[in-house]
């Protein structure tokens, strides 16, 4: 910077020399005191002046009158290339009468910088458009949350409560009228740090005197700035002495050239100003930087700064500051922070601050943006490359349109089926009408729906049946131990199947109480006959529509359970097992137990008719199996049309092969125990069913099983040297595994009951109780045969009296 700065003076030098040689007199020393005091703002004038004279031959100032505009316009080198130049100047800002004030309610304005505001005020408004017209500048201030601040931008104000005390001096680029009432669009752009010194006044519009506040660039600075403001002052009024004695006509004599200054001191101030100017420089660098990263993050970032590029230097700080500041998306009051400071390392400081935190909030947006794009592009292009695939297949004749693909489906599907002559019409019919539909149309969805249940029914699909009794004997004896009348049932349908050459649905219901086997029995039977099995639950069950299905008008409509049946089977002779036909219940939606009366009626559910597909469908195939724990609530009507089946329960025997045979070995097996493991013995067995579970049932019994299985379970997973296996569940240590016995004995006297006592035997539902019968004594007391009599003495009385009085009347 030294060098630069004796380069400069030499060149001054050197112009001055040759003004001086052209000219002699006293414009060449005005010019060569102007080129050594660059500074001096007055100079310029008062040189063009002596120009001017010493070229005319007249008054200096006669010449200068007679241009005063082109010469005030040469000496701004600031001017916004508008005529009015009046207040670009800064040192007559601050001898303005006073700016308009506008305020800004989201950031501040920053010199250098464009800013758009609408302003709707019509009384501000005319303020406005003459201030463009005569004095094109006006005070943008940032408001805060202290006082009645205004709501948006341009608003009126009457006080600087609500307002920054330091805001930004802007000149009014343009003003575009939105037409009457609706305001106008004014476009101002900053120029230069100003700070409210007073109100001028308050009304029309708040106008208010402002000072310039300068940039600091650091103390080297200050310290330098005050020398040459003492050399400015200095030469300031040489000249103007210079200019008053050549304006009395006489040759003025000037002072002689100052003397060089000394460099002693200037070296110490330029080594300290050489370190902050690089940490100014460092700064600088790393804003550049950060401004690069964000570009390439941030593509509308981008655009903002290729605008400030163009009309702001680089390598400014204190521009580059304002600029950084200016495009960032930081908050008022921090932004605010940045135009009050006037200290450029320090504003640099602030900026960079801003802007890192700018390019943070640009990483997660990118971030964010390339996550969502990543997923668009993906579904993008799969969605191409099916269309692509779709239009490829069609040019080869490999795939045909959605209808036609639909079509060709239910076609396939009724390939391989016996259709009945109405269900087929009314395919065909739908079909049809699918073709005239779009696809796009509610009654395509619903047409569709309906097709693929008319093509998904096993029209005429029958599941070939196994008809050997010896195999269906053996899986009922493997699977179930009991149950003899069940057994001997299956059997003669087997028979009667195979003498008549072929088979026809039954209707059989198991009744019996809860743990006897009647479901598990079912799945028996379809595993014996080799047909499919299907079973659902009509408990609680208060609509019709489970059972013949919805209207097709209904939204969500769909089939019943019998032909959900069907398309889950895949046949038309499952075996349905229809569980807890004596717990339906009622509804306002109907009743389902007479809806089941067409279903289990071996002569009318040969033509069962949906809702749904609104067709007859075939049922009488079907082997239906009902269970029940009691007749009395099922309706007698439906009652009638099934063959009920009595499952007792079970006695002592027979509950002990099923607990060895079935319930203890998958117990076992359940909690991974192996048999060398743990051991339960008969008469554990035998305890454990006389006194712990005497329920028709088996369900308790295998509870018990699973909760000794565990335990035991436990002990063999703890361990420890005294565990000796097999754990061996005995009637002595029994109580260990099952608690206390929930029975106890009924016997109440000996082998023999004393007189007046006899034995009686109840039906309960454990299976039955012993019941003892005690006869009492009835003879009267004295005191009732007393009573008794006096009551028939009365009566006789009563009755003598009747008649007497009777047989008077008669008389």
């Amino acid at each position: 910077r030294e060098e630069t700065r004796l380069r400069l003076d030499r060149a001054r030098m050197l112009l001055a020399r040759t003004t001086r040689a052209a000219l002699g007199g006293g414009a060449a020393r005005l010019l060569r005191l102007a080129a050594l005091r660059p500074s001096v703002s007055l100079l310029p004038s008062v040189a063009s002046r002596a120009l001017a004279k010493s070229k005319s031959g007249k008054d200096g100032d006669d010449a200068a009158r007679a241009k005063p505009a082109e010469d005030d316009a040469a000496t701004d080198d600031s001017s916004p290339g508008s005529a009015v130049v009046k207040y670009d100047e800064p040192e007559e800002i601050e001898t303005a009468l006073g700016f308009i004030a506008i305020p800004t309610t989201t950031r501040p304005l920053f010199p250098g910088i464009a800013y758009p505001v609408h302003i709707t005020n019509e009384t501000l408004v005319d303020a406005l458009l003459k201030a463009a017209d005569s004095n094109p500048f006006v005070a943008v201030f940032l408001t805060h949350a202290d006082g009645a601040t205004p709501t948006q931008d341009g608003d009126l104000l009457t006080g600087t409560d609500g307002i920054h005390s330091i805001g930004c001096l802007a000149s009014i680029a343009r003003v575009m009228p939105l037409g009457p009432g609706q305001g106008v669009h004014a476009l101002l752009y900053g120029k230069r740090r100003v700070q409210i010194e007073h109100v001028v006044e308050r009304d029309p519009v708040l106008r208010v005197k402002v000072k310039m506040l300068r940039d600091v660039l650091s103390s080297v600075a200050r310290a330098r700035g005050g020398e040459v403001a003492k050399e400015a002052e200095v030469a300031e009024k040489e000249a103007d002495e210079a200019a008053a004695a050549s304006a009395e006509g006489g040759e003025a004599e000037f002072p002689p050239l100052p003397a060089p200054r000394r460099r002693g001191k200037r070296r110490v101030l330029s080594a300290e100003a050489e370190s902050e100017s690089n940490h100014r420089k460092a700064y600088t660098l790393e804003i550049v930087s950060t401004i690069k990263e964000i570009v390439k993050l941030n593509p509308l970032f981008k655009e903002q700064m290729q605008i400030f590029l163009d009309r702001v230097d680089m390598n400014n700080p204190s521009t580059l500051a304002d600029m950084g500041a200016a495009v960032t998306t930081g908050e008022g009051e921090a932004l605010q922070e940045v135009l009050e400071e006037t200290n450029i390392e320090a504003r640099l400081r602030r900026t960079l601050e801003l802007l890192k935190k700018e390019l943070e909030l640009s990483r997660v947006q990118s971030k964010i943006s390339k996550q969502a794009e990543e997923n668009l592009s993906k579904d993008q292009r799969n969605y191409i490359l099916r269309q692509q695939l779709k239009q490829i297949k069609r040019e080869l004749g490999m795939e045909k349109d959605d209808k036609e693909m639909l079509l060709n489906k239910f076609d396939e599907r009724l390939a391989s089926k016996t259709v009945p002559e109405d269900a087929r019409k009314v395919i065909e019919e739908e079909k049809l009408k699918l073709q005239s539909l779009e696809n796009t149309s509610a009654e395509f969805n619903t047409t569709r729906n309906y097709l693929d249940w008319l093509t998904a029914v096993p029209w005429g699909i029958y599941k070939k049946e196994n008809l050997e009794i010896d195999r269906a004997e053996r899986i009922l004896d493997e699977e179930h131990f009991g149950m003899q009348d069940v057994k001997e049932r299956i059997k003669e349908f087997i028979a009667v199947s195979n003498l008549a050459g072929s088979t026809q649905g039954k209707i059989l219901c198991f009744v019996g109480p809860p743990g006897v086997g009647k479901t598990s029995i079912g799945k028996s039977i379809a595993k014996a006959l080799d047909r499919e099995f299907y079973r659902f639950s009509v408990g609680g069950l208060h609509d019709v529509a489970e059972i013949k299905g919805h209207r097709r008008t209904y939204v969500g409509a769909m089939p019943g359970k019998l032909i959900q049946c069907l398309k889950a089977t895949n046949t038309a002779n499952p075996v349905v097992m229809i569980d807890e036909i004596d717990k339906l219940g009622r509804g306002f939606a109907g009743d389902p137990s007479s809806a089941l009366l067409e279903v289990l009626d071996p002569s009318q559910n040969q033509t069962f008719v949906d809702h749904y597909l609104d067709v007859p469908v075939d049922l009488s195939k079907m082997l239906f199996l009902c269970t029940a724990n009691m007749t009395d609530s099922i309706p007698a009507p439906l009652l009638d049309r099934m063959e009920v089946v009595r499952l007792s329960g079970y006695v002592t025997e027979e509950k002990m092969a099923i607990l060895k045979q079935y319930i203890y070995p998958t117990a076992r097996e359940g909690v991974g125990l192996k048999p060398e493991q743990m051991e339960l013995s008969d008469s554990a067995a035998l305890k454990l069913i006389r006194w712990y579970c005497r329920e028709a049932g088996v369900r308790n019994l295998q509870k018990h099983a699973d909760k000794i299985c565990r335990k035991v379970a436990l002990k063999v997973v703890k361990g420890g040297p005294e565990l000796k296996l097999p754990l061996l569940i005995g009637e002595d240590n029994l109580e260990d595994y099952v608690g206390k016995p929930q029975w106890h004995t009924d016997r109440i006297y000996g082998d023999e009951t004393p007189p007046g006592v006899v034995m009686g035997l109840a039906w309960t539902s454990m299976g039955g109780s012993v019941l003892y019968i005690e006869s009492a004594s009835l003879t009267p007391t004295d005191a009732e045969v007393a009573a008794e009599a006096a009551e028939a003495e009365a009566a006789a009385a009563a009755a003598a009296a009747a008649a007497g009085g009777g047989g008077g009347g008669g008389g």
